[in-house]
C-alpha cells in the first residue's frame, strides 16, 4: 500500500493486487547490502524468506534509519530500524531494492515512436507534431522503414499537389 500511495513501482510485483506479503517482497526483489539501501526499499525479516514483517525504509538520520511500518492498527508508523532489528531478534534481516521506475518519455522519443506515412509526411515537411523541428531533423525521425516505398513518395507528389491546387468541388 505504501508503494501505491507513494506513486513508486510495485514491490510484489503483482500489479498492486491484494495478495502479497514479505515473502512475496523477499521472492520478487533483489537483495542489497544495508549500505546500498535508498528510501523507499524494503527491509524484511523471517528466518528463512522474510516471511515474518517488512518495514519500508523512510529516511537517513543521524546515522540510523527510520521506517515506515504497515499492518497494524494505527498504522502506517514511524520507528527507527534498529528498533525493528531488536524486535525481530534471532530473525535474518534483508534489504530489498524496489525496481526504478521509468521516466516518462520525452516529447523527441514520442515523435520517434509515431509510424506511417501521415507521420513520415509531417515530419518531412516540418508540419503538425514536427513544426517545431526544421524538415526531416534526424533526431525526431518517425519509425518508418528506413528506405521509404515508392508508393509513399508518389502519395507526397500527390498530396502536395492538392495541396496547391486547394478545394474546387464547391
Amino acid at each position: 500500500m505504501l508503494t501505491r500511495w507513494a506513486n513508486a513501482p510495485d514491490a510484489m510485483q503483482n500489479g498492486f493486487n491484494a495478495y502479497g506479503n514479505s515473502s512475496t517482497i523477499w521472492l520478487a526483489l533483489h537483495h542489497i547490502p544495508l549500505s546500498e539501501a535508498e528510501p523507499g526499499d524494503v527491509v524484511v525479516f523471517g528466518y528463512r524468506y522474510g516471511e515474518k514483517h517488512a518495514c519500508m525504509l523512510w529516511e537517513h538520520v543521524n546515522g540510523e534509519w527510520l521506517v515506515w511500518n504497515m499492518g497494524r492498527p494505527g498504522q502506517p508508523a514511524k520507528r527507527r530500524l534498529a528498533d525493528e532489528i531488536a524486535a525481530h531478534a534471532g530473525m535474518a534481516m534483508t534489504v530489498c531494492q524496489l525496481p526504478i521506475k521509468d521516466l516518462p518519455p520525452t516529447p523527441q522519443q514520442l515523435l520517434r515512436q509515431r509510424t506511417g506515412f501521415y507521420s513520415w509526411l509531417a515530419w518531412q515537411l516540418g508540419e503538425g507534431p514536427w513544426r517545431h523541428y526544421a524538415p526531416k531533423t534526424l533526431a525526431v525521425r518517425p519509425n518508418v522503414p528506413k528506405v521509404i516505398p515508392l508508393a509513399w513518395w508518389l502519395r507526397r507528389k500527390q498530396f502536395l499537389l492538392n495541396r496547391k491546387r486547394g478545394n474546387t468541388a464547391l
